[in-house]
């Protein structure tokens, strides 16, 4: 996975999925569904806390690819809406489905990010153990999404900057609603993704 990939930051997140975000986003740099529930109950049960991705063995990583939530996310108006977008961008990269991704972001952020490119920059990638931590209000009735998530990938396909295969990404997705429905936007919140290698101690950042 590309530093850069279709959600994660430069190469590409140059468009950009996985956070410009105000002091207490606590160390959230930035990074990039639809099954809908049929109840604000059915979200719940489906959305919970998880552990985090270091206690997750490595043969095992990069975990679940089931989008879970704090409880943050959950008091937040829009999340009802939000979580099945988000659940099925990841979805769609795990899937290799170039036209689901499609669905879950703006036409400026999917710009310039042709099929061909989109396959060849997650072509080996695989996300897991996704966190979401909270959704804030922006200005211009936009929303501001700070996730967690590992990914695998070969390591010709890693950031060159960390040429690894199990990654943990700690992102900030902004959200705009396009055709009446929340889709992953542009934004300087997803240029610097925060991202290091699995298990690394990360108590000094």
């Amino acid at each position: 996975m590309q530093a850069v990939r279709g959600q994660r930051g430069p190469r590409i997140w140059a468009v950009a999925l996985g956070v410009v975000v105000i002091a207490a986003a606590g160390g959230f740099a930035a990074r990039e569904l639809y099954r809908q529930p049929e109840t604000h109950t059915a979200v719940r049960e489906q959305i919970v806390p998880v552990q985090p991705s270091t206690s997750v063995p490595l043969e095992q990583q990069p975990g679940s690819g089931i989008v879970t939530a704090l409880g943050e996310f959950h008091e937040h108006p829009q999340s009802r809406a939000v979580w099945p977008m988000l659940q099925t961008h990841f979805d769609s990269i795990n899937e290799k489905n170039y036209d689901k991704w499609r669905t879950t972001v703006t036409r400026a952020r999917a710009a310039g990010f042709d099929e061909r490119t989109w396959r060849l920059d997650y072509r080996s990638t695989r996300d897991g153990s996704i966190l979401v931590h909270r959704m804030d209000s922006a200005p211009d009735r936009k929303l501001r999404v700070m996730v967690s998530f590992t990914s695998t990938q070969d390591i010709a396909d890693a950031p060159p900057e960390l040429p690894e295969p199990c990654i943990r990404w700690h992102i900030v997705l902004p959200l705009t609603r396009e055709d009446n429905k929340w889709k992953i936007d542009v934004g300087p919140e997803g240029a610097s993704p925060r991202h290091d290698k699995c298990g690394a101690d990360t108590s000094a950042k």
